[in-house]
């Protein structure tokens, strides 16, 4: 008996490389998670980036094409995406992140060949988000972004917040709410990695870890704010230190690194660039805890991630995953200076058993609900039924 032949499935993104962080992040994991599962043949286009082959084995065999770009004043198109997509032939386009020419791109090959999208805003139609850059955002909604998003044969949403944040933009359609998925280790970091043996030389033995885009959303500068008032008041902090890993743009990363130094608590706080790779997981796994003050969020890959290494987490509601504080895998913060104080006061005052069981919290959480093998089954029933195979699952629904 011959097999049903597969169908195409076409990824789109404004970069395929760790440069855009936790989108590819998820894209990637969707990708193997959604590969593993049969649900079609699928490849991922791109715009090129310095990393952009460096990072290729993220996709695990998924072909990707990286379209060379070319500079129109502030914007970056890639003109040979258009023809790859034509070459390819998809009966699908999954695009992830908005606001880009990539996005373009999809929307006029989908809206020409008749063909069903699922959209992936990852975040970028949350309030605060939108807040950002508006003047950007309203030209490119209304150059093509709310067309294509209006076309979506269904929107992906991470969470049920996030579907409220499509209303709230003026949308009205069909969601499918499958969250961000991550792989399970199943081994031990096998070697302390450069952050740890970096703090330890601070004369820090526990290691708070903040890794991410170094980014106003993501509440830095409440968290050093916050880490100074903490260090100084509770002596329980003494020997934690901050260890910050991630990017972003120059000049926001002087000022943070300045208030840092200002903040008579330079010597525990350290800046440690992007880690990528083996060095990402070592990193994780050698931390004594996690902190993500953010703003905004979609759905934090990086959360996930220490819940996977069974770290204990402490989070804002922006981040989405209240099943954290429910489970008690998380402590809540606000993204200020004196909540981020009374969270990391509740952090020092914790056993290591305590943060031992809520690390474990964690780590089951992941098992049960956010592992690539759970989403990725949620994922491929989404494509079989956007390609016409029978009923909506049950976690889509009509907003």
């Amino acid at each position: 008996m011959e097999s049903m032949p597969k169908h195409r499935i076409a990824y789109v993104l404004g970069s395929a490389s760790l440069l855009n962080g936790g989108v590819t992040t998820a894209a990637a994991a969707f990708g193997r998670a959604s590969k593993a599962q049969g649900a079609g043949e699928l490849a991922a286009f791109a715009m090129e980036d310095e990393r952009s082959a460096r990072d290729a084995g993220l996709w695990d065999g998924i072909p990707i094409t990286f379209c060379r770009t070319r500079s129109l004043g502030v914007m970056r198109y890639c003109p040979e995406l258009r023809a790859a997509l034509e070459e390819f032939r998809p009966e699908l386009i999954h695009t992830h992140g908005l606001w880009l020419h990539p996005m373009y791109a999809a929307y006029r090959h989908t809206s020409r060949q008749g063909i069903p999208a699922v959209i992936s805003p990852q975040g970028m139609l949350d309030g605060w988000a939108i807040s950002q850059s508006r003047w950007k955002k309203a030209m490119m909604g209304w150059a093509f972004q709310r067309r294509q998003l209006e076309r979506a044969r269904v929107m992906h949403a991470l969470t049920p917040a996030e579907v409220a944040g499509f209303r709230a933009y003026g949308l009205h359609g069909l969601a499918a709410i499958v969250p961000n998925g991550v792989r399970i280790p199943t081994e031990p970091s096998d070697a302390a990695g450069v952050v740890k043996q970096a703090m330890v030389a601070r004369g820090c033995d526990k290691t708070l870890l903040f890794f991410g885009r170094l980014h106003p959303k993501k509440g830095l500068r409440e968290l050093i704010e916050g880490w100074a008032r903490a260090k100084a008041a509770f002596h329980e902090g003494d020997g934690w230190g901050l260890a910050i890993v991630g990017w972003g743009d120059p000049v926001y990363e002087a000022e943070i690194k300045a208030l840092a130094e200002s903040s008579g608590q330079g010597r525990s706080i350290a800046f440690f660039g992007p880690i990528f790779d083996a060095e990402k997981d070592r990193t994780i796994a050698g931390c004594d805890a996690f902190i993500l003050p953010s703003f905004s969020e979609g759905l934090p890959v990086a959360v996930l991630e220490a819940w996977a290494r069974a770290r204990p987490v402490v989070m804002t509601r922006f981040c989405y995953l209240p099943e954290g504080f429910a489970s008690r895998a998380a402590l809540e913060i606000e993204p200020e200076s004196a909540s981020v104080q009374e969270g990391l006061a509740s952090l020092f005052a914790m056993s290591s058993t305590d943060r031992t069981a809520m690390g474990a919290n964690g780590r089951a959480l992941v098992e049960q609900r956010f592992s690539e093998e759970v989403v990725g089954r949620m994922m491929a029933d989404v494509y079989t039924w956007a390609l016409g195979g029978g009923a909506a699952p049950g976690f889509v629904e009509r907003y």
